[in-house]
């Protein structure tokens, strides 16, 4: 007696993680949402997941914020990105954009996080990884746990009379 997929709380966890990535996905597109706890910082935004680490902006507890905002997407499909805090990091290209970028032209995300973290201090930094890479990376994962589980169960069969098929007399 073979279980099929559908009754694998794998394949339904999996379903579920990778439904709730969408949703955040989608939920990031639209608004920002910001959940701090002291020096560490988790935000939500143009469809990425980026965490801030600011020992230079320490505040004591928890706090959570969340704005809706109608600024025109620049890309659904960002790149993952790594900036370090203070001008002397700051590329030249985002040295320029700072100085000239007061035409209104929507920024990446990129661009407006480097520019955000050339106030920061040396300390500070900022890892922006995109949905669209945690949602590859977890189907990635979910595919293997699947393919695992194949292959434990047709070992399993191939081991155990009762799976296979054959009675017992």
């Amino acid at each position: 007696m073979k279980l099929a997929l559908h009754r694998s709380i794998t394949f339904w966890s999996g379903i579920l993680m990778m439904v709730f990535i969408c949703w955040a996905w989608w939920d990031s597109l639209k608004s920002t949402t910001q959940p701090m706890w002291g020096s560490c910082m988790m935000e939500s935004q143009g469809g990425a997941l980026s965490f801030t680490y600011r020992p230079s902006g320490r505040r004591p507890g928890w706090e959570f914020f969340r704005n809706d905002y109608s600024r025109p997407i620049s890309r659904l499909f960002p790149a993952p990105h790594f900036i370090r805090g203070g001008i002397e990091h700051a590329d030249p290209k985002t040295r320029q954009s700072y100085a000239t970028k007061s035409d209104g032209a929507p920024m990446t995300p990129r661009e407006s996080d480097a520019m955000n973290m050339m106030y920061r201090t040396d300390r500070d930094w900022l890892l922006s990884i995109p949905f669209w890479l945690h949602l590859l990376a977890f189907a990635l994962l979910w595919s293997i746990l699947l393919l695992w589980r194949a292959k434990r169960r047709n070992k399993a069969a191939e081991t155990t009379p009762l799976l296979r098929g054959s009675t017992q007399t």
